[in-house]
């Protein structure tokens, strides 16, 4: 999977009904397990010393405009 921010995004939202608008703490488990796994299939990785989980700062890395 490519990095393609809108691709991803739109993708999340269609099958796994991600709001982006709304605060990531407020996510169901599946949808935090298919940010997770989205992030692993585009090799995305968090910042070395960063706190927080990799579905976290995914969700945070595609919220940036």
């Amino acid at each position: 999977m490519r990095r393609d921010k809108a691709n991803i995004r739109s993708n999340l939202q269609q099958q796994h009904n991600i709001n982006f608008d709304d605060d990531f703490f407020t996510l169901r488990f599946p949808q935090l397990n298919a940010l997770h796994e989205a992030a692993k299939a585009c090799g995305y990785r968090k910042p070395q010393h960063a706190n927080g989980s990799l579905a976290c700062h995914f969700f945070a890395y595609l919220n940036k405009k």
